[in-house]
């Protein structure tokens, strides 16, 4: 079994490069390479040379002298489609962070690339070659409780509600030449945001869950919200949605990188039979309390639960295990998130923070939003909107429908 790892700094180091070292077996036998043009930059470019891991530039460049059975992309978002492309070409099982891809149109080549890659595999079963790194649809307590909602052991859903607020200081956006960007230099879709990207779990968790199987996620049917930033960036650094299902459960969502204080990802899903909660910022403990005064308790989640479960999903995959068992978190799992993050940048217009609400804050230097934290958590308990709440900065809510956006109807981004 061997390994490539793209992308050394950041993710890559912390998350990846830790667990292989530290939490994998023998995860740091199966690394041979790692792709990084910017390897002087890497905090482990000691650690690399002095276990003799080689390092390239382009995957491409490493496909000129080995191979490798699982690459494991943590790259930058504009890169991925081509690094995915170039990792199925060579019949190599890839393992790509979230998001897999920016617009719905590159996740519909890489679902055409999956089937072409190799004539051999079923093409249902394909989609086995690609796994997508939301790695709470891998975490043991997350899939525990997906198994009780399929069994209806919770009843039918009623309302999933999230709320996170995690203050980014302005060298978040600095430092990158894609956070914050609808299109890189190069014109390429990045479309990153807080909604894409750092809260990207929690919204995804509220479709997965709502999945017909393991391995789906439902779709909703209408979405209504606004979006908002305060900093100085082409997207938006806080959002506030809420929409509705088919079955008529209801779900919402408000993130913000800008509020005064920070909170960390708290959830609350309504079944008929039960109330399922986790605040990760205190014991972090996902359960179910049931009407009948019972409580499940499925385990601890935090910002990492999932991440060894996903790696090794990768390597068992590579080695055909579990052949022709779908991935829990894959390319057509992953679509109700990329269509509503697609969705709410071609209908919902970003609104400028008023200046007169704005605050700036030395150590670290950041802007925040005055009143917005408590938005925030008035929002969350009573699945409210900014202009419902009668915030004195909100924008009108904007309400669409969904119907046909999967199949590209009428959308900006084409």
């Amino acid at each position: 079994m061997k390994a490539v790892l793209i992308g050394a700094s950041g993710y890559g180091d912390y998350f990846y490069l830790d667990r292989l070292e530290h939490e994998i077996p023998d995860g740091l036998g199966k690394l041979c390479a790692v792709v990084d043009p910017f390897i002087r930059n890497a905090p482990r470019r000691p650690f690399l040379e002095a276990h003799h891991i080689p390092v390239y530039d382009s995957l491409e460049d490493f496909y000129a002298h080995d191979r490798a059975d699982v690459v494991m992309i943590a790259s930058p978002v504009p890169v991925h489609k081509g690094q995915v492309l170039c990792a199925l070409s060579h019949g190599a099982v890839d393992l790509c962070e979230k998001p897999l891809v920016p617009v719905l149109q590159e996740a519909d080549e890489l679902e055409a690339a999956l089937k072409a890659a190799d004539q051999s595999v079923v093409a249902e079963n394909a989609a086995s070659r690609l796994l997508v790194g939301f790695q709470w649809s891998y975490a043991p307590a997350m899939l525990r409780l997906k198994e009780d909602i399929l069994a209806g052991k919770l009843g039918r859903p009623l309302t999933l509600k999230t709320c996170v607020s995690w203050r980014r200081p302005d060298a978040y956006y600095q430092g990158s030449f894609w956070k914050g960007r609808i299109r890189d230099d190069a014109g390429r879709w990045v479309l990153d945001a807080i909604l894409s990207n750092a809260t990207a779990h929690y919204l995804h968790n509220m479709f997965f869950l709502s999945g017909s199987s393991m391995d789906a996620a439902a779709l909703p049917e209408s979405v209504e919200g606004s979006l908002y930033r305060a900093r100085e960036i082409e997207s938006y650094d806080t959002c506030f949605l809420r929409g509705r299902f088919a079955g008529g459960a209801q779900f919402y969502i408000a993130v913000s990188h800008s509020a005064e204080q920070e909170a960390n990802p708290r959830l609350e899903y309504t079944f008929e039979n039960a109330v399922v909660t986790l605040d990760t910022g205190t014991d972090g403990i996902l359960r179910a309390q049931r009407r009948d005064g019972t409580c499940m308790e499925y385990g601890e989640m935090n910002s990492r639960s999932g991440g060894n479960e996903k790696i090794l999903a990768a390597f068992a995959a590579a080695e055909g295990a579990d052949t022709g068992r779908r991935p829990t978190c894959g390319i057509r799992t992953i679509r109700p998130h990329l269509a509503v993050c697609n969705a709410v940048l071609d209908h919902i217009p970003v609104t400028e923070m008023p200046e007169p609400f704005r605050m700036r804050v030395q150590e670290p230097q950041m802007t925040q939003v005055r009143g917005l934290y408590s938005a925030l958590e008035e929002g969350y308990r009573k699945m409210l909107l900014p202009d419902e709440l009668g915030c004195p900065w909100a924008a009108p809510s904007v309400r669409f429908s969904l119907e046909g956006y999967d199949q590209f109807e009428g959308r900006l981004f084409i």
